[in-house]
């Protein structure tokens, strides 16, 4: 499957060079993977799937990737992603109905729940037709949020909408508590709503070995590139002349993994979570840039500085300690 990316949305590009931010799309295997299974899910018109992992490992730009990349590829589908919001309500109040209609700037005033439920549904249905969409896709991040009330709200919606004739895709991103979810409905014998929203689940995974660790580091060697359409990649702008001596970015994958490899707990043990592999890079970029010009511009001491400031020993306890959700 032929997959054509390019940067995030256009508010978040500046004058910047998109290494030192937060908002460039690095496209990792793992991110290749997680859209061309949403994409058949989506091509087949099938019910969905939902990806999850532990904090970290690259869910949320795979489910950003996906909000730019599937009204691009499938112009016959109508999208609303939403990041679904944490409840201080008991599991058994539903919110997913409120939240869309939030989310799509519908004005419904003081009305019964059915009455909101019914105003939600009628509105989408008109701007698809509006639009002469067909498929509707459900996008949602942070999905371990959800009361079981609203996966009964969503098997609702879904239900009234193949009534009127339009199929609905649910792509979803959570927790590993999603498989707790899965648990409490095989308990209360809720069969149907596992069948259709929580029978496919599949694991998003950090980088997993050395050789994963070097493919990646490897993208910004050769693939991300800086300006669109220049022939100047990321590692090539910030060490040109080490660049142009043959230093690539990808040759310290062996020691970097090794260092992170040193302080991971949990299971970030030979899993390393790809924000904090992100955040090494851009210390090399920033602090050792200076060093460019010589064999190697990166040294083993900044390998272990740049490791100790991304905060992945700390991140690694927290979450242990169940202080990261």
């Amino acid at each position: 499957m032929n997959l054509n990316f390019e940067f995030e949305e256009e508010e978040h590009k500046t004058n910047e060079h998109p290494a030192l931010s937060t908002y460039f799309r690095l496209h990792t295997p793992v991110l290749r993977e997680v859209v061309k299974q949403a994409f058949f899910k989506i091509a087949m018109k099938q019910t969905g799937v939902i990806f999850f992992g532990p904090p970290r490992v690259g869910k949320t730009r795979c489910f950003k990737a996906l909000r730019v990349e599937i009204p691009k590829r499938f112009p016959n589908a109508y999208l609303i992603s939403m990041i679904a919001v944490a409840r201080e309500n008991a599991r058994h109040v539903s919110t997913i109905v409120n939240q869309l209609i939030v989310k799509e700037g519908i004005e419904v005033g003081r009305s019964s729940s059915i009455k909101v439920f019914n105003i939600l549904i009628d509105i989408i249905i008109r701007r698809m037709r509006r639009k002469h969409k067909n498929h509707l896709i459900l996008l949602f991040d942070e999905l371990q949020r959800f009361a079981a009330a609203d996966f009964f709200q969503l098997a609702d919606m879904v239900n009234e909408m193949d009534d009127k004739g339009i199929k609905v895709t649910v792509i979803s991103f959570g927790m590993p508590e999603l498989k707790e979810i899965v648990s409490d409905f095989k308990d209360i014998s809720q069969l149907q709503i596992i069948s259709r929203f929580l029978s496919n689940l599949r694991q998003v995974s950090g980088i997993d070995s050395k050789e994963s660790l070097r493919l990646i580091l490897g993208l910004y060697d050769t693939e991300m590139l800086y300006p669109e359409g220049s022939e100047v990649s990321y590692t090539q702008h910030f060490f040109p002349n080490s660049y142009n001596g043959g230093w690539r970015l990808s040759n310290l994958a062996d020691s970097i993994w090794d260092e992170m490899h040193k302080v991971a707990t949990g299971c970030y043990v030979s899993n390393l979570p790809m924000e904090h592999v992100a955040t090494v890079v851009r210390y090399f970029h920033l602090i050792c840039s200076m060093s460019d010009g010589v064999d190697t511009p990166v040294s083993p001491s900044d390998i272990i500085d740049a490791v100790e400031v991304s905060g992945f020993q700390e991140f690694c306890i927290a979450v242990e300690k169940g202080e990261v959700m």
